[in-house]
């Protein structure tokens, strides 16, 4: 029998590998019993469901309970079990209530909290968690929490919670890549000291290989973690039609300016007297200005009556005009 060994399995316990062999033996027999009989072609074997990974690759002696809401799938859990985890099966439940499964255990809330960019420690400091195309940004702070002893004393208390709950998100929203984590500063070597090693202590709970490469010159944790599966808020988020992703539009004024363009442009095209402009309501004020200087500006500029309207239909960047006497838009 031979074995390939992937670059995943370093670190990983013996016990881990004992059981992987068992269930592949156990599972090889299977395939084998199924060849001996049966029409063919047919299939022999398909990775498993869903649900079926999560119990191979997740389900271990960590996890306190497993609840299910559909009874196939329970049923089919068990038989798993006893195949790769028997000793797991009394953690299993089936869930019977007529009370919604994730309304019960709130779990919309955490998948929110999950995708939050700041993350409330229980101090009363707070992460901030933002993913750029190269790497991953932690920042701590401080927040609401003023400590009852010394300055120094309560930035210890929070970076050391902290690098607890960064470990955690990582493994929660599936983080990997390189990661720097700006911590409150601090003075004392010791007090550095203490933070860096309850990061890696929390850090040995993850499944995926993770490097503490150590702390830079301005007080930076520099650490690395293999990616393994999406990053959660690849699967659940997509990038704003409005922004590309960016987190980020133009300014209202930004807009007015460009839309003041756009007219000026229609203008020049224009023999109309007079021409109404539409614009979102938002972008109304900025366009003809709080004492409406910019309005007279423009119809002094290009010679024309500009009648401005709201419409609640138009995007931030979108416009209508038209001439008055004929009501054609042009754009």
């Amino acid at each position: 029998m031979g074995l390939i060994v992937r670059t995943a399995a370093e670190g990983v316990d013996e016990e881990n590998f004992g059981k992987d062999i068992e269930f592949l033996l156990k599972l090889w027999d299977s395939i084998r019993k199924q060849e001996r009989s049966g029409t063919v072609p047919r299939c022999l074997y398909k990775d498993l469901n869903l649900v079926s990974r999560i119990i191979r690759d997740n389900f271990t002696n960590d996890i306190n309970k497993l609840v299910i809401n559909d009874r196939r799938e329970y049923e089919r859990v068990l038989e798993l079990l006893d195949v790769v985890s028997p000793q797991l099966k009394n953690r299993v439940e089936y869930y019977s209530k007529d009370y919604d499964l994730f309304d019960f255990y709130n779990i919309n809330t955490k998948i929110s909290s999950a995708l939050s960019r700041k993350v409330w420690l229980k101090c009363g400091g707070y992460l901030i968690i933002d993913r750029t195309e190269a790497l991953t940004v932690i920042d701590v702070n401080t927040g609401k929490y003023t400590g009852k002893d010394n300055l120094e004393s309560t930035v210890l208390r929070t970076n050391v919670e902290a690098a607890e709950e960064i470990a955690r998100q990582l493994r929660l929203r599936d983080i990997g890549g390189i990661i720097i984590i700006d911590f409150i500063d601090m003075r004392d070597s010791e007090h550095q000291k203490i933070v860096l090693d309850t990061l890696k202590c929390a850090l040995k709970r993850d499944r995926a290989k993770t490097t503490v490469v150590g702390m830079t010159g301005l007080g930076l944790i520099e650490m690395t973690r293999k990616k393994v599966n999406q990053e959660l808020s690849s699967i659940m988020n997509a990038d704003c039609h409005f922004c590309g992703g960016t987190g980020k539009v133009l300014s209202y004024e930004s807009i007015a300016r460009i839309i003041e363009k756009r007219i000026g442009q229609y203008s020049a095209r224009t023999n109309s007297k007079s021409i109404t402009v539409e614009v979102n309501p938002a972008i109304l004020l900025p366009l003809k200005g709080s004492n409406n200087e910019n309005l007279t500006r423009m119809e002094e500029a290009y010679g024309k009556k500009i009648q401005l309207k709201p419409s609640d239909n138009l995007k931030y960047d979108e416009v209508k005009i038209k001439d008055v006497d004929t009501y054609l838009p042009v754009c």
